[in-house]
């Protein structure tokens, strides 16, 4: 064998070599194709039409009665709540909830009990039961959620307050004024919120109700002075001095801006 085919061979054998490696790193490099995943149940149940529905309130509380009926009061507390949980608030879900808190207290679950009225009376805070229908202990415990249930309403009002600000700061005052108006009905007369409300409507330009706004405020602060802050008042009364004023309206706001002075000097 000649030179010429010595190097031929040699070079021949040399890209095999390079070739076999390129294609090794290469077929590394691949990642192996992913197992499929398996569905949740959730995406399993989306995915299959032919499953069946889930049942409804009114089937849900059919089986609840039959499950009481044999005494097994667990089960029919469960299937009550699912119930529950299953309707939008209203006067069916209420009915529903306090029969799941008679059902809880029979099990010897008070606090249970107590968190369920307390969740209906957060939503209906009006909602009464008849002492003679459900015995003293039970409305024991409906009093105990009430507590509650007002705590809860005043933190939820606190919150929308927050919101309504926030929204009057961005200039959002349709928003503003939805967010106060649930907080003034979770805490009927809540200071901050109406002082807000009154702030909206100055700001959006409604001097009439921005005056009215303020006005029932310091109303409230004369007849319950302990639930306004000073410093809110001290507001309320500069900035009805300065809707005055820019009304003209000099000696009414003379004497609200100068009652404003004697608490903030």
């Amino acid at each position: 064998m000649g030179p010429p085919r010595r190097h031929a061979l040699a070079l021949l054998a040399v890209l095999l070599v390079a070739t076999a490696s390129v294609a090794q790193i290469e077929e590394e490099d691949i990642p192996a194709p992913a197992e499929p995943a398996t569905p949740t149940a959730a995406q399993a149940g989306a995915q299959d039409p032919a499953l069946p529905p889930p049942p409804s309130p009114a089937a849900l509380v059919g089986e609840a009665e039959r499950r009481y009926a044999e005494g097994d009061l667990e089960a029919a507390a469960q299937l009550y709540r699912q119930a529950a949980d299953a309707l939008p608030a209203g006067e069916e879900q209420y009915r529903l909830l306090v029969t799941l808190a008679t059902l809880e207290q029979q099990l010897g679950q008070a606090e249970p009990a107590v968190t369920t009225l307390t969740r209906l009376l957060t939503q209906r805070l009006d909602y009464a039961v008849q002492a003679e229908l459900y015995g003293a202990d039970f409305v024991s415990l409906y009093f105990d959620a009430r507590k509650r249930a007002l705590d809860e309403r005043a933190r939820l009002a606190e919150e929308r307050t927050r919101g309504g600000a926030a929204r009057r700061e961005a200039g959002d005052f349709a928003a503003a004024r939805g967010l106060l108006a649930e907080a003034l009905v979770l805490r009927p007369n809540y200071p901050l919120a109406l002082y807000e409300l009154a702030l909206v409507a100055q700001k959006s330009g409604n001097a009439e109700a921005a005056i009215a706004g303020f006005q029932k405020l310091l109303a409230l602060a004369a007849a319950a002075g302990d639930e306004v802050p000073p410093q809110l008042y001290a507001r309320a009364l500069q900035n009805v001095g300065i809707l005055y004023y820019n009304r003209s309206f000099f000696e009414e706001a003379e004497l609200h801006l100068t009652q404003a002075a004697r608490l903030e000097p």
